[in-house]
């Protein structure tokens, strides 16, 4: 019985009868490329899609094996009894065609050029075989042809050794040119680390904010390890992923993204929000120079959901703080059009995120959601600064320039050196009186920022009210868990401004907990309270705790014990604005659930925190099985 039992287990593990299923609040791409399944469909049979091989050329396939004998001469596709010794830089292929790159022999050098329109039935299959390895720049998008479509490369592994630039750009070079439903998926794409690259290892989306009339749209990136791009000590955007302008639909999906000279992921400097969906999941993200993530300029729809990250660290040749999350950006504040340049309606859902020196940060951003991560490890370097009387210390939550809606909601957060920090909100710019960037006022006891201007003229005597110019701030910190801080004098949650906080904020069912130096809490100012001193200075927490939530092994397993007071504690988020309730709104997908997949609430209560307590597989039910497994 053992044995079939263990032959059961390897079968269903087993990548090659795997079914993908999208991390939570991530659509599955597949409702995107019609009949064709982009992570699913099975790589093609040659022996099938071309019916000449081996012995004669098809016109529909090209063969290339530089490990055997092989000629470029008079031998346009190549096939297995005649391969071509280098990938054609300029192919015009059609829907249907076959491109096998045999491995074995020398990394292939040069240019690859790829132009054709596949179809969802009937898309063009680039293939690697045998760990083929490409020294290349494969530039999609590069020929002004008008329209670059279904291309799939499967197994195309590059390794830049000599070239530099980009590792896959999927950006039209010329107006009027479309690229859409491309899919990279099974393949190493690694750097140099001794050169400067000067450029992402994949780059997606027209160059600038101005172009759009070069759009690109749904591009799958899937079971990718990208990994030693750039130089770390001479880092220039050398960033795993980055994309740029007018994009929409970008999918980084079960990818290990680390050691990389700049960003694991980036996210468009001065695309002034020309991009829109922008998808992250289940990804491995870690021991990048500068952050894991970094959202810029990214219009709405950003999704970052259930990724591991870790490893991100201020430093010499570090461009940040050691954020993992850092959603920011908003350019020139002297008048010009890249002022109100802030990413918008981002979501960061169910990650876990630790042993970094910050955790998700904003610092421009509007309507924010951040829904039950787990954090742990997020402590300063020994070398670091770090000033717990200010509400910009190192913390696994820090969020200030907010517009619009910010909700925080059933995350744990554990061993960090802070837990949730709102400085002022937001940064005030007012020089001469005109309202710019995020100037922010108090109208009706809110607050209220402003969004636009006249095309950056600054705004005047236009009231708070004119929803064109102004937004208000909401700011619900709702069913945390906060435990065992590092820092005696961190503060657990820490709300520098009353007037903000009496305003813009709802606060309550979280759950503070330090054994040893005792809550810590910052409400209007540096001075310390604690949680009863909240709830008299403020009309905030009322059903919050000070307690130990009784995790049940820190660091490999975050849930809670069946006798822990985070069971069965909170009435949840307020009924007129819940964050699942405004998620399933704006995208149609449900994400009801804790940090397992488990419904919430599986009583009629709420639990505080990333996890609900679910009898089926608390500890005690789950026999010799291992945490976390």
């Amino acid at each position: 019985m053992i044995k079939y039992l263990v032959i059961a287990v390897l079968f269903l593990s087993s990548p090659a009868f795997a079914v993908f299923s999208p991390p939570v609040g991530i659509p599955d791409p597949s409702d995107y490329f019609g009949v064709f399944d982009p992570i699913d469909a099975i790589v093609p049979d040659s022996s099938t899609m071309c019916s000449s091989w081996p012995s004669a050329q098809d016109s529909s396939c090209y063969y290339i094996d530089n490990s055997v004998s092989c000629t470029d001469s008079l031998n346009t596709y190549g096939y297995p009894a005649n391969p071509r010794c280098t990938i054609p830089i300029n192919p015009t292929l059609i829907a249907g065609d076959y491109m096998e790159i045999q491995g074995g022999g020398a990394a292939y050098t040069g240019s690859f050029r790829p132009r054709g329109v596949g179809t969802a039935a009937s898309p063009i299959w680039i293939v690697g075989k045998n760990t083929a390895v490409l020294d290349i720049n494969i530039d999609i998008g590069y020929n002004n042809t008008a329209e670059a479509a279904y291309m799939v490369f499967d197994s195309v592994n590059i390794s830049k050794a000599t070239a530099s630039g980009n590792g896959i750009s999927i950006r039209p070079r010329y107006d009027n040119n479309t690229v859409h439903h491309i899919v990279i998926r099974n393949a190493n794409i690694v750097g140099s680390t001794v050169n400067a690259l000067d450029g992402g290892a994949i780059s997606v989306g027209a160059d600038e904010a101005t172009q759009s009339t070069r759009p690109v749209t749904d591009i799958v990136l899937y079971n990718l390890n990208i990994y030693n791009w750039g130089n770390p000590t001479d880092p220039n955007e050398e960033c795993g992923v980055y994309p740029d302008s007018h994009l929409t639909r970008l999918w980084v999906l079960d990818s290990d993204i680390h050691d990389n000279a700049e960003d694991g992921l980036a996210g468009s400097h001065s695309g002034e929000r020309t991009s829109t969906y922008y998808y992250i999941g289940r990804n491995n993200i870690y021991d990048n120079v500068t952050n894991a993530i970094d959202i810029k300029g990214y219009g709405t729809g950003v999704i970052i959901s259930e990724n591991d990250m870790y490893g991100h660290h201020a430093g010499a040749y570090s461009s940040g703080d050691g954020e993992s999350i850092v959603i920011h950006y908003s350019g020139d504040s002297t008048g010009n059009s890249y002022w109100n340049n802030f990413p918008e309606d981002v979501s960061v859902l169910f990650n876990t995120i630790h042993d970094s020196d910050r955790g998700v940060v904003t610092s421009d951003a509007q309507d924010v959601r951040i829904i039950g991560n787990v954090f742990y490890g997020i402590n300063h370097l020994p070398a670091g600064a770090f000033n717990p009387a200010t509400a910009y210390a190192h913390s696994a939550i820090n969020v200030r320039g907010i517009k619009g809606d910010v909700w925080i909601v059933n995350n744990t957060i554990y061993d960090s050196d802070g837990g949730i920090l709102t400085p002022e909100n937001p940064a005030v710019y007012n020089a001469g009186s005109l309202y710019y960037k995020a100037y922010s006022v108090s109208y009706n006891s809110e607050t209220y920022v402003c969004i636009d201007d006249n095309a950056g003229a600054g705004i005047t005597g236009i009231a708070p009210s004119n929803a064109t110019y102004w937004k208000p701030v909401r700011v619900q910190i709702l069913g945390n868990i906060i435990t065992e801080r590092t820092e005696e004098l961190g503060r657990d949650i820490f709300i520098q401004y009353s007037t903000f906080g009496d305003n813009s904020v709802d606060m309550d069912y979280n759950l503070t907990y330090e054994s040893t130096w005792g809550e810590c809490i910052g409400y209007g100012s540096s001075t310390i309270i604690d949680l009863a001193g909240l709830q008299s200075a403020s009309d905030h927490c009322d059903n919050c705790k000070n307690t130990d939530p009784l995790l049940v092994n820190p660091t490999t397993d975050f849930s809670i014990a069946s006798s822990s007071p985070a069971k069965d504690a909170s009435l949840e988020e307020l009924a007129s604005s819940s964050a699942y309730d405004d998620f399933l709104d704006t995208f149609s997908i449900n994400i009801q659930v804790d940090k397992a997949s488990a419904s919430r609430p599986l009583s009629t209560l709420w639990d505080i925190g990333a996890y609900e307590y679910n009898e089926a597989t608390a500890p005690h039910s789950r026999g010799t099985v291992l945490l976390g497994q």
